[in-house]
């Protein structure tokens, strides 16, 4: 290797890692994914292969995520997203979010408990027949 490759390349190394390292968190930008197949449609009542499924969570925010852990059993396991924080009922057949107030929608109107219920009754729609309706 050339010593201008080598300085090249430890330049643009030492340019990633402090990238890398960055404390600024700014919301936003491009992301590029490349993936095997194309993505079957990108509305999430619809979608059905896993290509959608990961191109819709990059545009989509939930109330909640599943954590680096995997966990699904009990609350410990979710990470906050749209909502902040959630409560169960006593007899624990619902669930209460408290939407974070700094929820925004991509042009910065702030995200409501109607557009989340909006979404709701859209998956739950029959005439959409939407697959992931008997997931709620």
């Amino acid at each position: 290797m050339t010593p201008v490759r080598q300085i090249f390349s430890i330049t643009l190394m030492a340019v990633l890692f402090a990238g890398a390292c960055s404390s600024d968190r700014r919301v936003g930008g491009t992301i590029v994914m490349s993936s095997a197949a194309d993505a079957d449609v990108l509305f999430p009542p619809l979608t059905l292969t896993l290509q959608g499924k990961q191109v819709t969570d990059q545009i989509f925010d939930n109330l909640a995520d599943i954590g680096p852990a995997l966990n699904t059993v009990g609350d410990a396991g979710f990470t906050p997203r749209l909502a902040d924080r959630w409560r169960w009922s006593a007899d624990s057949m619902s669930v209460a979010f408290h939407l974070n107030p700094r929820a925004r929608w991509h042009d910065g109107v702030p995200v409501t408990a109607e557009d989340v219920r909006y979404t709701f009754q859209l998956v739950k729609d029959t005439s959409l027949a939407s697959p992931l309706a008997a997931n709620l």
